[in-house]
């Protein structure tokens, strides 16, 4: 979630191409991977997670 974050900040949007690697303090996430499960995942992911993802504009 916290790279999800940066890169809104950074871009002020959340598409996110699919093999986007976000480089944070921890080291690399692959956000583009971990944005891509959770569309498909929608369904199965908590509603304050849904949520969070709606306030960054999520494009489901």
């Amino acid at each position: 979630m916290a790279a999800a974050r940066a890169f809104h900040h950074c871009e002020g949007r959340l598409y996110v191409a699919q093999r986007h690697i976000e480089v944070l303090d921890g080291g690399p996430v692959r956000l583009g991977q971990w944005i891509s499960n959770a569309r498909r995942r929608k369904e199965r992911l908590a509603a304050d997670r849904v949520r969070a993802l709606d306030a960054l504009s999520m494009r489901w």
